[in-house]
């Protein structure tokens, strides 16, 4: 019986900090090592993170990768007879290829170039790479036929090669694969029938960890060709596995070293605990990858605010951690004792302004300008002058306190509008831009099973900007319920009007929905960065024209 011992390694690497990243392979790879691993494995672009977008274009970044990875190899000769896979960029003829290199005593015996760059939703390499034409490179440890591809190869059905017309027995694939919602399910449909097609076994190797907008999961895994072992890695945290390979008369089993299994689970909980896990890394990784040191959050009450310090409690901790509660006239008392609630239970800094004499002064001072254009009726304008004080404020603070604000609106309102420019809209990561009202719902309730952080009155008052007198969210909008669903079909879907109408929306709803998605596209693009959850976010993938005359319901 033939065995090969193969270390994954689920990586959270930064984008551009090389040399953290080189450390962080060779601190694993030593570990590997010294438990009697013959393959270490590490996801696509490991030395220089994924993606790297123009830094490609710059040739000192290049050039200090190329200088980086040659010391790389030479740190790697003490670690004897271990293939070590490595993701990188290469230059050849001038041109720029995404590479998986093996490593084996002190030398590149030899590399793969991805073949099939992905160039739609938030992929945009084929602006940077070449696409090789190369088959896929297969190597022999202990008569184990192994092949390596990269990412998009996998997800295209690339053909595999033979040695002495024996076909790749286990397949390596190095990937950076973000997460949106259902993801793992989409991921392991694809390498199931990938292993029907090439009857081989096959290890699936994923980055982790937040990147900007882009959320990495891991959920690396490993199945034989029978599908009757499936291994799979934690999610959403960096991790070191052992699996053994063990070939017995030309069949593979896979062996478990570590322990860490999980099942594919699909109800409701896994859902909510998957966004939730996403959500914590992303925001993590944003503030410590950028060295920040202390959040501020405009807590006013109300779900989303909560929700979203509820998320950063659990990613930073109450010590990094301020909110600001800004009352005005229209603001309840309900929702000052239940912000105070909240951060009572939570313990973090707390802190409450009244802005009342702030918004009066401007009103007082625009108000001899708004007569003369017979406006001195209160509507949307001094709603919106109430938010733009609160952002003001925020973003001062945030100066004084070397901080940054986090924003709290959701896709809901961004998708409709009802959020107001350099007011509620400011901050520096919108943790719940990809998240709808419902959603939003339901990751609280999700939230206070695990501990009470969220007091049960904010999830079940009726959400409110809180703007006038009486004002309720469902004046302006339909019942969340409705409007969510219409704006999923409409934006992940691609749904057209009538498609809408037909899943029993009514009309009048369906046009002002998409009236309101249209006509708020200047907001969006003013937009602030937040973590991708679905397969249609606000984010580069989103590009609809400001001015445009089409109608979605002509």
């Amino acid at each position: 019986m033939k065995n090969v011992k193969i270390a994954i390694f689920q990586m959270n690497a930064c984008v551009g900090d090389i040399d953290s990243n080189i450390n962080k392979i060779l601190e694993n790879a030593k570990i590997a090592k010294k438990n009697n691993v013959n393959i270490f494995v590490t996801p696509e672009l490991s030395l220089i993170g994924y993606p790297p977008y123009d830094l490609l274009l710059r040739k000192e970044f290049i050039d200090y990768q190329n200088k980086k990875l040659f010391e790389l190899i030479n740190k790697l000769k003490i670690l004897n007879d271990l293939y070590v896979l490595i993701g990188h960029v290469s230059v050849i003829s001038g041109m720029l290829y995404n590479t998986i290199s093996i490593i084996y005593n002190g030398k590149i015996i030899t590399s793969f170039y991805k073949n099939n760059l992905p160039n739609y939703s938030i992929f945009n390499e084929k602006r940077y790479f070449t696409a090789s034409y190369i088959k896929p490179l297969i190597f022999k440890v202990n008569e184990i036929n192994f092949g390596v591809i990269i990412c998009e190869d996998l997800w295209k059905g690339i053909e595999i090669p033979k040695i002495d017309n024996i076909g790749v027995q286990v397949l390596l694939v190095c990937n950076a694969s973000p997460y949106h919602i259902n993801k793992d399910q989409e991921r392991f449909n694809i390498i199931s029938k990938y292993i029907d097609i090439h009857k081989c076994s096959l290890i699936y190797t994923n980055l982790v960890g937040g990147q900007d907008d882009l959320i990495f999961d891991g959920s690396s895994l490993a199945i034989d060709n029978k599908k009757e072992s499936i291994i799979t890695l934690p999610r959403f945290i960096e991790n070191l596995s052992f699996i053994t390979i063990k070939l017995d008369h030309d069949n593979i089993k896979f062996f478990n070293d570590n322990k860490n299994c999980y099942k594919y689970l699909y109800d409701e909980d896994f859902l909510y605990k998957n966004i939730w896990d996403a959500l914590v890394l992303s925001l993590r990784d944003f503030v410590h990858k950028n060295n920040i040191n202390h959040v501020i959050i405009g807590l006013s009450g109300g779900i989303d605010s909560a929700l979203v310090l509820a998320i950063a409690v659990d990613a930073l901790g109450k010590d990094k951690i301020t909110t600001v509660m800004l009352s005005y006239k229209y603001t309840s008392q309900m929702s000052i004792n239940d912000a105070k609630k909240m951060t009572d239970i939570i313990g973090n800094k707390h802190i409450y302004i009244k802005i009342d004499s702030i918004v009066s002064s401007i009103k007082s001072t625009l108000f001899n300008i708004f007569d003369i254009h017979n406006s001195i009726e209160n509507d949307k304008t001094e709603e919106n002058i109430q938010a733009r004080v609160r952002g003001n404020l925020l973003m001062s603070l945030s100066n004084k306190m070397n901080a940054i604000v986090l924003n709290t609106s959701n896709k809901s309102e961004i998708a409709t509008g009802y959020c107001t420019l350099y007011g509620d809209m400011i901050g520096a990561f919108s943790v719940l831009k990809d998240v709808s009202k419902t959603m939003v719902f339901k990751l609280a309730k999700y939230r206070n099973t695990i501990s009470i952080v969220i007091p049960e009155n904010i999830i079940n008052r009726k959400p409110s900007a809180e703007l006038k007198v009486n004002q309720l969210d469902s004046d302006s909008l339909p019942p969340y319920d409705i409007l969510d669903g219409i704006l999923e079909n409409f934006i992940e879907n691609k749904k057209t009007y009538e498609e809408i109408i037909s899943l029993n929306y009514s009309p009048q709803d369906v046009k002002h929905v998409l009236s309101l998605v249209k006509s708020s596209e200047f907001k969006r693009y003013q937009r602030i960065l937040g973590p991708i959850l679905t397969k249609q976010s606000f984010s580069s993938d989103w590009i609809f024209p400001i001015t445009n005359k089409f109608n979605f319901f002509n």
